[in-house]
């Protein structure tokens, strides 16, 4: 099964866990939008999903703020839909 065509927001995607998961969805052809509030590592791990071929997205998310939760699925949508 192959993701093409779908988005992924990953929370707290820029390392451990959630940078695996953002990395491996992107591999799986996802378009992948990496939330976290460390916007640093984050684009790093943008940078390793590019060089690889995927399509992959940062942005700083704090999840514990509605506004930036919403601004997260706005950003997705505009990207990608």
């Amino acid at each position: 099964m192959t993701l093409d065509d779908r988005v992924a927001i990953v929370t707290g995607g820029a390392q451990g866990i959630g940078g695996a998961t953002a990395r491996r969805l992107a591999e799986e052809g996802a378009r992948v939008l990496i939330a976290d509030i460390d916007t640093d590592v984050g684009e790093a791990n943008v940078a390793t999903i590019r060089e690889s071929g995927g399509t992959a997205e940062a942005l700083r998310v704090d999840v514990s703020r509605a506004q930036d939760i919403e601004a997260m699925v706005r950003k997705a949508v505009d990207l990608w839909d």
